[in-house]
């Protein structure tokens, strides 16, 4: 666990920094306006050395609310937008394949690199039923332009991934 240096003790924030740094599961701040949650989220992400997850109502606020962040940020934080379905539930149409790509991204980006970062997310995204981390370990596989790549081996992997 990261400890607080005494001059983030002076900080405005330090409470709050102090309850996430505890890892208790839940603390409010009522009265933000605007965008003024997104710059206290930032400056919390700051002196925190583990992922926090922002979960918004929709989708819109989490679109938002992931610009916002954008704008606060410092150097070297990032932020990541896990993006949801946005189709209804029983639709017979696949979701967009930029969707797709992009919530495989920030999985695989999870499951590769834990280093702190800011992951921003609707209610629907969270709740959307993934394949388990094991199948994303061990199916997944980049393809580059110019990249070279045994044709068996690619033939393979396709094939263990259930394409025929």
């Amino acid at each position: 666990m990261a400890m607080i240096s005494e001059m983030d003790k002076n900080s405005p924030f330090h409470p709050v920094v102090a309850f996430v740094e505890k890892r208790d599961p839940l603390f409010r701040i009522h009265g933000l306006k605007g965008s003024s949650a997104a710059y206290v989220l930032s400056q919390i992400a700051r002196q925190v050395q583990y992922p926090l997850v922002v979960v918004t109502a929709d989708e819109e606020q989490a679109e938002r609310f992931f610009q916002e962040l954008l704008f606060f940020v410092g150097p070297g934080q990032e932020v990541i937008h896990y993006p949801s379905w946005d189709l209804k539930p029983f639709e017979k149409i696949s979701p967009p394949s930029e969707v797709m790509g992009q919530r495989w991204t920030v999985r695989n980006r999870l499951l590769a690199d834990p280093c702190p970062r800011v992951i921003v997310a609707s209610l629907a995204a969270v709740l959307s039923r993934v394949p388990p981390r094991e199948v994303l370990r061990r199916f997944s596989f980049s393809l580059l332009p110019e990249q070279e790549f045994m044709r068996e081996e690619l033939i393979t992997r396709l094939e263990g991934m259930g394409y025929s």
